[in-house]
């Protein structure tokens, strides 16, 4: 629960730093003038790409509800995946920009943005690995916790279950 809290502490801070940029800059606009924003194409992919991984695990749930748990794994495994691959097409787009983190606030807030996103993004893949191999060893009952978009974040939580 702790880790939750400062979880959602440092979300809050960086939500709080892209507000407080974009109010106290005075005269000056922010972005700054002259920075390129990239293009809308990657980030409405990225929010498809979120939206295809919550379908893929509505869809794992729904086969395991009726019995069908031949491609349950593979379902949730492209469900870990898919929000990685919107993330490599957010910062490829901020790069292609030329929004660099060095020159100037904006650039700075946007990639502590993606770091952020990208170490949420690790945690995932971790789960994601953990859930193939408990699957591969035959603990089929993790992929019911892991299906549940409700108890996600808390698989680890569910190792200690039995059936």
């Amino acid at each position: 629960m702790v880790v939750v809290l400062v979880d959602v502490t440092i979300f809050g801070c960086l939500a709080f730093t892209h507000g407080f940029l974009c109010l106290v800059n005075g005269d000056t606009a922010w972005p700054p003038a002259g920075t390129v924003l990239p293009e809308l194409a990657a980030p409405a992919i990225a929010a498809a790409l979120v939206a295809g991984s919550g379908a893929l695990l509505w869809l794992a749930d729904l086969m395991l509800r009726r019995g069908r748990t031949g491609l349950v794994l593979l379902a949730v495994l492209a469900a870990f995946l898919l929000p990685l691959l919107g993330l490599d097409g957010d910062l490829t787009s901020l790069w292609a920009a030329g929004v660099r983190p060095t020159a100037d606030s904006f650039g700075a807030a946007a990639y502590a943005s993606q770091f952020w996103q990208r170490m949420h993004g690790a945690v995932v893949l971790v789960m994601a690995l953990c859930l193939a191999a408990r699957c591969w060893a035959e603990l089929a009952w993790w992929i019911r916790c892991a299906a549940s978009p409700s108890t996600m974040f808390a698989c680890s939580a569910c190792s200690g279950s039995t059936r």
